[in-house]
């Protein structure tokens, strides 16, 4: 009956030395895996600092493009009001001057020299 006892506490150790370097393993796949855990979870916070850092970047020159167009608008109306004024003074000085036949290809010289050839005969 002794060699049973033997026998089955012999069994009973080879079988608890398994169980404790199974739970060995275990705690060092959990402790290598917390360690990966801590790695990305810092990865993924410098990741958001980039982030957040490029958005803001972004955002101001988003706000930066915004007042240029503003002030390019801005300058555009300006000058087509500028254009149209210089364009109403020109036209100003102008006369028109209905009945007058022109010949083909006819060069301002001779339209001025007809011109006034009617206004001095009107006077």
């Amino acid at each position: 009956m002794k060699a049973f006892f033997e026998t089955f506490v012999e069994n009973t150790n080879k079988r608890i030395d398994r169980l404790t370097n199974e739970v060995r393993e275990i705690v060092q796949s959990l402790e290598y895996s917390q360690a990966e855990l801590r790695d990305l979870k810092q990865e993924v916070k410098d990741i958001a600092k980039i982030t957040a850092s490029q958005h803001r970047e972004v955002e101001s020159n988003i706000a930066n493009n915004d007042a240029r167009i503003s002030a390019a608008i801005e300058r555009i109306d300006e000058l087509e009001q500028k254009t149209d004024d210089l364009q109403n003074r020109s036209r100003r000085n102008n006369l028109c001057f209905d009945g007058v036949k022109e010949d083909v290809n006819e060069q301002w010289p001779v339209s001025e020299r007809k011109i006034r050839d009617i206004l001095t005969l009107q006077n």
